[in-house]
């Protein structure tokens, strides 16, 4: 019973990570314009402050991460990832798109 446990917890743990990995990717593509900018702006002035980074980024069409990536119920409503994590895969597909 304890192996059963262990496969099904190490499953979830390689969704998640295979999630966050998908996810980062995402992200990173949709901001890489915003990213080079950044780069652009450190090699001309060495230091950015927080409004630089807000000016780049919304000047730039850069995006945020809307939702938290969480694995907490809100409601009693599971989270996408929670229900991505128990095999919903097209949970992972809409958690993605919610980025955009």
């Amino acid at each position: 019973m304890g192996n059963k446990h262990e496969f099904e917890m190490a499953a979830k743990i390689e969704k998640l990570y295979n999630l966050a990995h998908d996810k980062a990717k995402y992200m990173l593509k949709k901001n890489r314009k915003v990213l080079e900018k950044i780069v652009d702006e450190l090699l001309e002035f060495e230091v950015l402050t927080g409004k630089d980074l807000e000016r780049i980024i919304e000047s730039n069409g850069g995006i945020r991460e809307e939702e938290p990536f969480s694995l907490l119920r809100v409601y009693d409503k599971e989270s996408l990832s929670v229900r991505y994590l128990d095999g919903d895969s097209t949970s992972g597909a809409t958690l993605l798109g919610a980025a955009s």
